[in-house]
């Protein structure tokens, strides 16, 4: 399993390095793995009154899709990218797991703060470095 930032997810609406929307959760990402051709994400934590929250996101939950594509990039860089594609006030349409349920939960991305902008570039050159050998 590919180990995941622990961040609170920030969405941008062009580069890593733009000023983006933040949706209020972390968590770990699985890409797609031997004889799965779908990743997932686990939603480790939510911002209290956050974006993901308000929705009705809780801890625990998996996204298996956004905005109705399976979750199949290769690997974090890709799935933050994407990422990076969604502005502040785009409504998110995600689909999760919670336990045996499946649920469709729909997130309006907030526009972020200065810390939270510094905080999503900080994560994206984090997970943009290479391993420690």
């Amino acid at each position: 399993m590919t180990a995941a930032l622990l961040m609170l997810a920030l969405l941008s609406n062009s580069q890593a390095s733009a000023c983006p929307g933040w949706l209020g959760l972390g968590f770990r990402y699985q890409p797609p793995a031997h004889g799965h051709a779908d990743g997932w994400i686990y939603v480790q934590r939510l911002a209290p009154a956050g974006p993901a929250e308000r929705a009705g996101l809780l801890a625990g939950d998996v996204i298996t899709s956004i905005d109705g594509q399976p979750i199949r990039y290769v690997d974090e860089i890709s799935l933050l990218q994407r990422l990076s594609r969604i502005s502040g006030g785009t409504v998110v349409h995600l689909n999760i797991r919670r336990g045996a349920r499946t649920a469709a939960v729909n997130i309006t991305a907030a526009t972020a703060s200065k810390e939270q902008c510094v905080a999503w570039r900080r994560s994206f050159d984090m997970a943009r470095a290479p391993a420690p050998h």
